[in-house]
């Protein structure tokens, strides 16, 4: 069987591909798995400590459906595995956005679970974003 570990970076780069076409305009979340991949209780920190539920990040995807550009890229790379357990998996990475000619980074850590259910095995559980310097 599959690593937990691989199971989440493989989700990880599934549900930023989302986020690109999603952002690119003219469809919407439901097209996508994202509630299939987050757990009910899911939680965002981010980049200026806010917080997000599962709910409010599904009404921040319906406002990101409208569009944040065609040129709007997402990358992400320089994965690694801070801890793996039988029930739990804990992975840094990090992504960058290009949008409206500005190009934004921030280093993620992200929690996942196994759920059988969830396209790639694993739903994630909590999130931490943080800015990270553009040189």
């Amino acid at each position: 069987m599959e690593s937990l570990a691989n199971r989440a970076i493989r989700d990880i780069r599934d549900r930023h591909a989302d986020f690109q076409a999603l952002g690119r305009g003219g469809r919407s979340r439901h097209d996508f798995p994202f509630e299939a991949t987050m757990a009910p209780e899911f939680l965002v920190v981010t980049t200026e400590g806010g917080r997000l539920t599962r709910a409010e990040l599904m009404a921040h995807f319906d406002r990101m459906a409208e569009g944040v550009g065609d040129d709007f890229a997402i990358a992400v790379d320089d994965f690694a595995v801070v801890h793996e357990g039988v029930d739990a998996v804990l992975v840094e990475y990090t992504e960058t956005q290009w949008k409206r000619g500005a190009k934004t980074r921030r280093r993620s850590t992200a929690l996942f679970v196994p759920d059988a259910a969830a396209p790639n095995g694993v739903v994630w559980r909590h999130l931490q974003e943080t800015w990270i310097a553009v040189p």
